[in-house]
């Protein structure tokens, strides 16, 4: 890291954070599993389905020592994104949560931020859109376990500082 901030820091803040964005999920919703995302017929595409909606996994379940994959995702997004000078302000962590069904289908996204400070910040509507339109483009995996396919939730968390990424942790 090059901003002052040691990696074990910086894991710590980003396990904050992402457990801060779990605990608030919870909190939304009256669901039976910490972390589902609630349907919102406002922003969420009807047609998007699960496979198996009464098991709907968190995507580190399924992961395995072999892969990859996320280390390519994280670069794809590093690569993909462009920063702009109006986001100058902006410093922090923003931890975007969505739903990938066994099709590698995607929708449900949410967004939550955090500062440095671990408390909630609100990014600007701009930045916030930008980081789940390039996580929208990224074509996620069908993850299978056991010869079973799953659909799954999935967390990407982008650090910003003065508007530029600076990290990505899927």
């Amino acid at each position: 890291m090059h901003s002052g901030i040691s990696i074990q820091a910086f894991a710590a803040l980003l396990t904050t954070a992402l457990l801060i964005t779990a605990c608030d999920l919870r909190a939304q919703q009256n669901s039976s599993n910490v972390g589902d995302i609630a349907f919102d017929a406002k922003r969420d595409n009807s047609k998007f389905q699960f496979c198996n909606p009464e098991v709907v996994v968190q995507e580190y379940e399924l992961k395995s020592s072999s892969d990859e994959s996320n280390v390519w995702i994280s670069g794809q997004l590093k690569e993909k994104f462009v920063h702009k000078a109006s986001w100058g302000n902006e410093t922090g962590f923003i931890t975007i949560r969505f739903a990938v069904n066994c099709f590698g289908l995607t929708d449900r996204f949410r967004a939550k931020g955090v500062g440095a400070d671990l408390k909630a910040v609100e990014f600007s509507s701009e930045l916030t859109d930008y980081l789940i339109r390039l996580v929208k483009e990224i074509k996620w995996l069908v993850k299978n376990y056991q010869m079973k396919t799953f659909d799954y939730y999935q967390d990407v968390t982008f650090k910003i500082v003065k508007g530029k990424l600076q990290e990505v942790v899927i």
